[in-house]
């Protein structure tokens, strides 16, 4: 007994560091939904103007079923498609906006879903999506709670815990608008419920496009 807790233990601690891939890049199957759920979607609004919000148009950040939205009757994925999203104050999935010289553009986001009744419903919270997942222990899920925090960058890799995942998080920002400018570098722990409960910066030096700002 003793040896084979030896034996995970440094297999932990040898754990290499992997890539996490763009979230669209991850397939349906990436994800483990619980017995209930069977088609969950997740849209983004995005618009030019404040005042001009068209609640049509979307398109799919990520889908993940264990039965296809076509496989379902026209008429109630038609019914389905058609559900109006939620931006009051009670909607946190994410929310977006930032001006460049070429223009405003601002988003938010939706969940949606389909369970084993084919009753549908509006998903409102990240912390509704992330029951609806489970436990979190795949890299696509992984990849979600980052995109829900708005911490998801194009070098994030991640190593498994016992407790969930630790992150390291590089990212290159020059223009001042969209926060602190600068390259960083930070470390952060995702529990396996889906909370982020560190968030560390471990470097940060000039950016490497210098500093603009947009307005």
């Amino acid at each position: 007994m003793l040896l084979i807790l030896l034996v995970t233990v440094v297999h932990a601690k040898g754990a290499k560091w992997q890539y996490l891939k763009p979230l669209k890049k991850y397939p349906s199957h990436a994800y483990s939904l619980k017995a209930d759920v069977y088609y969950p979607e997740v849209r983004e609004y995005i618009w030019q103007s404040p005042y001009d919000v068209d609640k049509n148009s979307y398109h799919v950040v990520i889908s993940a079923y264990k039965t296809p939205l076509q496989s379902f009757k026209s008429k109630k994925v038609k019914k389905f498609k058609s559900i109006a999203p939620n931006f009051t104050k009670e909607a946190n999935i994410r929310e977006m906006g930032h001006c460049l010289m070429s223009g405003c553009t601002f988003s938010r986001s939706n969940g949606f879903m389909i369970d084993k009744n084919g009753k549908m419903w509006r998903i409102n919270e990240v912390s509704d999506v992330i029951k609806y997942l489970g436990i979190i222990d795949t890299p696509a899920e992984l990849k979600l709670v980052l995109w829900h925090n708005n911490e998801a960058h194009d070098k994030d890799k991640y190593r498994k815990t016992s407790n969930g995942y630790i992150m390291i998080s590089e990212y290159d920002n020059s223009i001042n608008d969209l926060g602190e400018c600068g390259h960083f570098v930070y470390r952060l722990k995702v529990r396996k419920k889906g909370k982020i409960t560190e968030k560390k910066l471990l470097k940060k030096t000039a950016s490497k496009d210098g500093c603009i700002t947009a307005d």
